[in-house]
């Protein structure tokens, strides 16, 4: 016990006095005598090792064995060309490799924003609905026609006079969307929440649509005082290939699925930069940037939007320009839409219920946002003026279990749209399934589906040819991603990036507001009484459709003049006669005469020559010299009997004639029941429902 004792209690003390003993024996058992063996003999021993190592160090023959190949490795790939049934075996290894801890992972490439392609242009002129002075905001209607049954049949029209109406409309589709007057109408649109006009977010979202009945209506028939200015610009639309731009997206992130919906996630327009050129003395200006607050006062100071003529599935708030509102007729595909986007386009039906089935979607998104299942994102370009249709569809399906749930709730809110004496017909349930089904398979299953880039530049200035080009910004999808992971890591701090410039359209003119025709001279040439030229001036005057007034000038004065005609008034929805003034930027400069020949002057030897000539017909014409807006001075012939001259008055008389039903003692026309067109014209096709904007102007800082 003692000794146990001892060892617990001094066990340290043991340890040491043995280590030091240790370490004297150590000492004690040294040699210190010198080494006898000399460095080179050293030297030899080193050889010596080295030597028996290599002799040890070769590959035994039996394991060399082991890896040997035994076959021909030409004839073997000769052999896997011509058969699939190739044994794959022979390759294999008989080690076996373990699967490695850290997996290498590609790093991501910058992504490569394509610019739009295919660019067209159409030059415009149209006549767009401004708002109603606040001082007549307030003031009724005076008028209230009567709406008697039209006839099933309509007029033959040629197919100049369906291409006038096209351009210009009808009596009863311009009446209807400046004079909605039928209150069956306004009650059906109320009824079922769907306004067409602006509201603020707080008044959605407070759900004061029932609250708001009364001064929907004065405010419905207010809008029939609306102002109408004519507008000229230029219409520019390019297209994006969604498909090679998917392609980009996925070989940058390296996305391996067999699905295209991972790629397109990451397709994010943010915005779209402009720049134009001006042809100038015949030459192209530097490229200048055409700002966007510029390009979209048009649309805040418009009444609103009009329907699209393509489904929203081509286009996106961001880089897609919505309408302004129309006075008259509707927006044409030729201007707004692309050639190669046929299959997307839509007749004024499809139109209307479009417009109905989307404003049924908008009414659901905001349910849905009100109970919190869904968030609407705002976005940016041109996405301030209108809503995303695709958005809402997904804020829409967020409040229904499924989407035939959500595609009957529709169809309830849309026939609760259309006049209940009318009824939903069998045509109008065919359209609304096919449009309702194009809306929806397009979002799924277009994998080849394009984009529509489009703006018409009302900035610009008539008469002066211009051409664009623009580029496309895209929220970056490697923005605040571990820099490690990227091969360029500034990426990371790039929220977007931009496409490279498109190409440049082609050159486009803006259209004037007047073609002048000279008819014809008169005066005399003694310098007693100075020439005339009686000149037919088709016209664009602001609250009136396109007029045709003669005017006398004198040579040396400005082409214009003031004239009492009648004319189709837009703002007033009504034809009578009133004052048009003509203004011209032309002057008159000087008048050529020349003689007097005709078929009864002229000799016998030009008989046969002049055979074909009407009686009194002029051989030789008369020429003036016009300076026209550009400065530049031409010759033309004066004639009363010139092609151009012809059209212009015909298509003029035309417009008088299409607008009959205006006149005070006229009978007012509505649509057809059978096709729906009057709930057309003065139901949800009266302005775009999707629009955020529509009475006042924004204010902006400038």
């Amino acid at each position: 016990m003692n000794i146990k004792s001892l060892f617990i209690n001094h066990c340290d003390k043991l340890t040491g006095i043995l280590i030091a003993m240790l370490g004297l024996w150590g000492i004690a058992g040294t040699s210190w005598d010198h080494a006898t063996t000399l460095p080179a003999a050293l030297t030899l021993n080193a050889y010596d090792v080295r030597d028996e190592i290599a002799r040890h160090s070769e590959w035994p023959e039996s394991e060399r064995k082991k890896f040997q190949i035994n076959v021909d490795i030409r004839a073997l790939a000769a052999e896997l060309v011509q058969r699939g049934d190739l044994d794959f075996e022979q390759f294999s290894m008989d080690v076996a490799w373990h699967p490695t801890l850290i997996p290498v992972q590609e790093k991501k490439r910058s992504v490569a924003v394509l610019p739009p392609r295919f660019p067209e242009v159409t030059p415009v002129s149209v006549p767009i609905a401004f708002p109603p002075d606040e001082t007549e905001s307030d003031e009724t209607d005076d008028e209230d026609p009567d709406s008697p049954d039209p006839e099933d049949d309509e007029e033959e029209l040629s197919e100049e006079q369906k291409r006038a109406r096209e351009r210009f409309g009808s009596a009863e589709e311009a009446g209807s969307r400046i004079n909605p007057n039928s209150n069956t109408t306004v009650d059906s649109l109320l009824k079922s929440g769907l306004t067409l006009f602006g509201r603020s977010r707080q008044e959605r979202m407070a759900g004061q649509i029932n609250n708001q009945q009364d001064r929907k209506i004065r405010q419905l028939r207010a809008d029939a005082r609306r102002k109408v200015r004519w507008r000229g610009g230029i219409s520019v639309r390019m297209l994006v290939d969604l498909r090679a731009q998917r392609q980009k997206i996925a070989e940058a992130l390296h996305i391996r699925s067999s699905s295209y919906t991972e790629a397109q996630a990451h397709i994010d327009y943010q915005s779209i930069r402009i720049q134009r050129q001006e042809l100038r003395l015949g030459r192209w200006t530097e490229w200048e940037d055409l700002r966007l607050e510029d390009l979209v006062e048009i649309l805040d100071e418009s009444l609103g939007t009009d329907v699209d003529t393509v489904l929203p599935t081509v286009t996106r708030p961001t880089i897609t320009m919505p309408l302004p509102r129309r006075a008259a007729a509707s927006w044409l595909p030729g201007e707004v839409s692309h050639s190669r986007l046929e299959d997307f386009e839509l007749d004024a039906d499809e139109r209307d219920m479009l417009n109905r089935i989307v404003a049924s979607i908008y009414q659901e998104a905001l349910e849905a946002e009100r109970e919190q299942k869904a968030t609407i994102r705002r976005k940016e370009g041109f996405g301030a003026y209108i809503e995303d249709a695709s958005e809402l569809r997904q804020a829409a399906r967020s409040k229904h279990e499924s989407d035939e749930e959500l595609k009957n709730s529709i169809r309830k809110i849309v026939e609760d749209t259309f006049d209940q004496e009318q009824g939903f017909t069998e045509e109008q349930k065919r359209i609304f399934d096919d449009v309702l089904a194009q809306l929806s398979n397009a979002e799924i299953t277009a994998a080849d589906r394009l984009l529509l880039v489009r703006f018409i530049d009302f900035t610009a200035e008539r008469g002066v040819t211009y051409r664009y080009r623009v580029r496309l910004e895209m929220f970056n999808p490697n923005y605040q991603q571990p820099p490690d992971l990227l091969e360029d890591p500034e990426q990371a701090e790039q929220e977007t990036i931009v496409s490279p410039w498109s190409e440049p359209t082609p050159p486009a003119t803006v259209p004037v507001r007047y073609r002048n025709h000279l008819k014809e001279v008169a005066g005399k040439s003694d310098g007693i009484q100075p020439l005339r030229v009686k000149t037919a001036i088709f016209y664009q005057d602001d609250g009136i459709l396109p007029v045709v007034g003669t005017i006398d000038v004198e040579v040396g004065m400005p082409i214009g003049g003031v004239r009492k005609i009648e004319r189709v008034d837009l703002e007033k929805t009504i034809v009578e006669t009133g004052d048009v003034v003509f203004e011209t930027d032309e002057l008159l400069g000087g008048v050529i005469v020349r003689p007097d020949f005709d078929r009864t002057t002229l000799p016998e030897e030009f008989a046969q020559d002049v055979q074909q000539l009407r009686r009194s017909e002029r051989v030789i014409p008369d020429l003036a010299c016009v300076i026209d807006f550009q400065g530049d001075v031409q010759l033309r012939e004066v004639s009363s009997t010139s092609p151009d001259l012809k059209n212009d008055e015909e298509l003029a008389a035309w417009i008088l004639r299409n607008y009959e039903d205006w006149k005070r003692d006229a009978k007012k026309a509505v649509g057809s029941a059978e096709t729906g067109r009057g709930s057309r014209a003065t139901g949800m096709n009266y302005g775009n429902v999707l629009t955020r904007t529509s009475r006042g102007r924004r204010q902006r800082n400038r």
